[in-house]
C-alpha cells in the first residue's frame, strides 16, 4: 500500500509540477501521514506516537519551506493534500 502510494504521489507531483509549482517535500509527508492514519484504522496496534511524529515532521518541514520563501501556503497545502489523496487511493486499490 505504501509503495503504491509513493508511486502515485510521485506521478501526480510530476504531472502537476508541469502546470503549477507544488511542494514535493510536503507531498511526501502527506503520503507518510496518510499511511500512518490508515494503518491505525485497520490495525489493532497503537500508532499514536508514529502519527504524532509524522505530523510534527510534516509541520516542521512545511514551516521551514515557508520561512525560506521557497513556496507559498497554497503550494504547501496542495502538496500535502495531494500526497494524502494519493495514499488513500492506493489504500482502496490494495
Amino acid at each position: 500500500m505504501f509503495a503504491l502510494g509513493v508511486f502515485l504521489a510521485c506521478s501526480l507531483g510530476l504531472i502537476v509540477n508541469s502546470y503549477m509549482k507544488i511542494s514535493m517535500h510536503t507531498l511526501s509527508l502527506g503520503v507518510v501521514c496518510a499511511f500512518f492514519l490508515l494503518a491505525a484504522t485497520i490495525s489493532t496496534n497503537s500508532y499514536g506516537i508514529y502519527i504524532s511524529i509524522a505530523f510534527l515532521v510534516a509541520g516542521l518541514t512545511a514551516t521551514s519551506r515557508l520561512m525560506v520563501s521557497n513556496h507559498t501556503q497554497r503550494e504547501i497545502y496542495f502538496g500535502f493534500f495531494a500526497g494524502a489523496i494519493a495514499e488513500i487511493v492506493a489504500y482502496f486499490f490494495t
